[in-house]
């Protein structure tokens, strides 16, 4: 098998992995939680996995890929490719204040 191709084994196998570590901690919170403070039933294991996938699915959360980019100097995701293809042109000085203002935006301030 190629490097890629093992790779990819590996971390699906290490998504699962968590996948299912993930559902275990969610029985053992809920139960542990929920029926004392709201009183809704306890869950069994299969319930929390449904649980993980539903939320998964309406919120795109839970074991999502984002920020998981194998290799740490290259983008994750289309925000980065266009803010590295934003800052081409730009000198040193040109791109500590975009990433300042940015950073100040992002943090809920707008120093600008």
């Amino acid at each position: 098998m190629s490097e890629i191709r093992t790779r990819r084994l590996v971390g699906l196998l290490v998504r699962i992995l968590l996948f299912f570590v993930a559902s275990a901690v969610v029985v053992w919170l809920w139960n542990g939680i929920i029926p004392w403070v709201i009183g809704f039933p306890p869950v069994t294991y299969w319930q929390a996995a449904g649980l993980l996938l539903l939320t998964r699915i309406l919120f795109g959360g839970v074991l999502s890929r984002r920020n998981s980019y194998p290799w740490p100097d290259e983008p994750t995701g289309r925000g980065e490719q266009a803010a590295a293809r934003a800052g081409e042109g730009m000198d040193t000085e040109e791109k500590a204040g975009y990433r300042f203002r940015n950073r100040a935006l992002l943090n809920g301030r707008d120093d600008r």
